[in-house]
């Protein structure tokens, strides 16, 4: 019997003339003696994209006797690439002979009957002129029941997973006799139908972890639905910091927020943390000494510590696709700066016998030299939201100045200078909601690096804020072994925990309360600041 789910196949006896098997264009008129069959296939829903391969991915027509040399004609139709089900008449290129035959439907888990068989319908029948299938009494043929070998959907029992964290989860497909019918991705879809305050899953399974609870799910296939099943959302510990094991001045996170690239001292291998797990490993072994880096999408923009190389990296292929233009004079690369519109926008601060002193800001497109700014010891800088302006920090000359520089088809044009005070010398600064903000309190405007406001601050040895968009928080380091946790409405400290190391000058924001901090000679991950722990 026919089960919900499954491709329903009807045979219909439409006008010759769609040629090709999705239909469309002409064919020339076939002998009398043969017509082009037609299909109309109901496929179902599915949970991913065709193109990687699903239960009832393709269907595999065979009429007996009815090539032209008298042997089986073949016809193997594909589900087009999408989601949401559909119905669609089919027509084959090919021409069968209009002979009394037994058609069988097989209905495969991959592309051009590929992967596993998990489905057949037979029934006797004869095409006519028009490629129409009619049964013993020359009436249509109804529609073939196919017979699939799903009987029921089991979910793993027992799952678990932390909060803020993902994790697929495991279900399969069985036969009558428990046996696991090998469906491909996309097949099995997922449901929730409490806990949503605590967890939420997606139709392909994956599931994200928001608060210590229970939520419940059901998974389906081919129109069998699973028994309810029990995900456990856990708590981290109290120990929510932990020591990554790996030395680094440089870290760059994806702009999911999912994984973070870093460089390690005196070593040419680059490498990534999951951010999930907090789980690193290598990347690849580069041809120099890595030290800035910068992601966007699939690609890092990596610069050596010496000689003075940038190079951008394909983190799909592991290969370096292009060095950029050298600079004349620098021994080395002190920042790097992606533009998050155009990611072959690229500004690059070059260094000098170890310092970022009276070098210009170096603006690449693809790797090619644009153009430059004016000269200054550029401590930080940092591209606007919309990529049109570049903001840098002047914190070695006299007077300490932020600068906006206008980004052009020939470089960067300075529109305007800020005096700053002299607090935030070799401070860096953070970009939010058109404020430039320092750590001693002081918020600019970035449209005209207007005065705006201070705000009190509850140290003075500050080194470097971070801004979680999802807490609204700031977290900063300070000379005294402690990280605070700082409202962005008036710096009070919210949370604050103590360190076993200090000087703290980099770090990334994750979101959900998850951080990761270097200092140079090591590197930790902050699963969440004590005020986001469960009570």
């Amino acid at each position: 019997m026919r089960k919900l789910g499954w491709p329903l196949l009807c045979l219909i006896g439409a006008a010759v003339g769609c040629g090709g098997s999705g239909g469309g264009g002409s064919t020339v008129p076939p002998p009398a003696s043969t017509a082009f069959p037609k299909l109309t296939i109901e496929w179902g829903t599915r949970s991913k994209a065709t193109n990687v391969g699903s239960s009832a991915l393709s269907v595999r027509a065979t009429l007996r006797n009815a090539g032209e040399n008298n042997e089986d004609f073949v016809w193997v139709i594909n589900r087009d690439d999408q989601t949401a089900g559909f119905r669609r008449t089919y027509t084959s290129a090919v021409a069968a002979r209009t002979i009394p035959s037994s058609l069988k439907l097989e209905v495969f888990t991959l592309r051009n009957a590929a992967g596993s068989s998990i489905g057949e319908g037979t029934a006797s029948t004869k095409l006519d002129s028009d490629g129409e299938f009619k049964d013993a009494e020359n009436r249509p043929l109804p529609a073939i029941a196919i017979t699939g070998k799903v009987a029921s959907v089991y979910i793993q029992p027992n799952q678990s997973l932390r909060e803020v964290t993902s994790k697929t989860v495991t279900a399969s497909a069985l036969t009558a006799n428990g046996e696991i019918v090998p469906v491909s991705e996309g097949s099995i879809t997922f449901s929730q139908s409490s806990g949503q305050d605590k967890y939420s899953i997606t139709p392909l399974g994956v599931g994200t972890g928001t608060n210590p609870g229970f939520a419940t799910i059901t998974a389906s296939c081919d129109g069998f639905t699973s028994p309810p099943e029990t995900i456990s959302i856990l708590p981290w510990d109290a120990k929510y910091m932990r020591s990554i094991g790996a030395s680094s001045s440089y870290i760059t996170a994806s702009k999911d927020r999912k994984t973070v690239y870093y460089t390690r001292q005196f070593s040419n291998v680059l490498s990534k943390l999951d951010a999930d797990t907090a789980i690193t490993s290598d990347i690849e072994t580069l041809p120099f000494s890595p030290g800035p880096i910068a992601s966007s999408g699939n690609f890092l923009i990596v610069g050596a510590r010496q000689p003075f190389r940038v190079s951008k990296f394909d983190l799909a292929t592991k290969t370096i696709q292009y060095d950029f233009t050298p600079i004349a004079g620098a021994d080395g690369v002190h920042q790097i700066a992606i533009s998050p519109v155009n990611n072959n926008l690229v500004a690059v601060a070059p260094r000098r016998n170890g310092n970022p002193s009276n070098f210009t800001l170096q603006l690449y497109r693809s790797g090619v030299f644009v153009g430059s700014g004016v000269p200054g010891n550029w401590t930080d800088f940092k591209f606007s939201d919309d990529g049109t302006h570049l903001f840098a920090f002047d914190g070695e000359s006299f007077p300490i100045s932020i600068v906006k520089f206008q980004v052009t088809s020939t470089g960067l044009l300075e529109v305007k200078r800020s005096r700053v005070s002299d607090f935030n010398r070799k401070r860096p600064f953070t970009l939010h909601n058109g404020e430039i903000r320092f750590l001693t309190g002081e918020i600019y405007r970035q449209d005209t690096l207007a005065y705006l406001r201070a705000v009190p601050v509850a140290t003075s040895s500050q080194q470097t804020v971070l801004f979680d968009d999802e807490f609204s928080r700031y977290l900063s380091f300070n000379l005294s072994s402690q990280l605070d946790l700082m409202r962005q409405s008036d710096n009070v400290i919210t949370s604050a925990i103590t360190i076993p190391d200090n000087n703290y000058s980099n770090g990334i924001a994750l979101g959900r309360g998850r951080y990761v901090i270097t200092n140079g000679g090591t590197m930790k991950f902050i699963w969440k600041m004590p005020e986001f722990l469960p009570r």
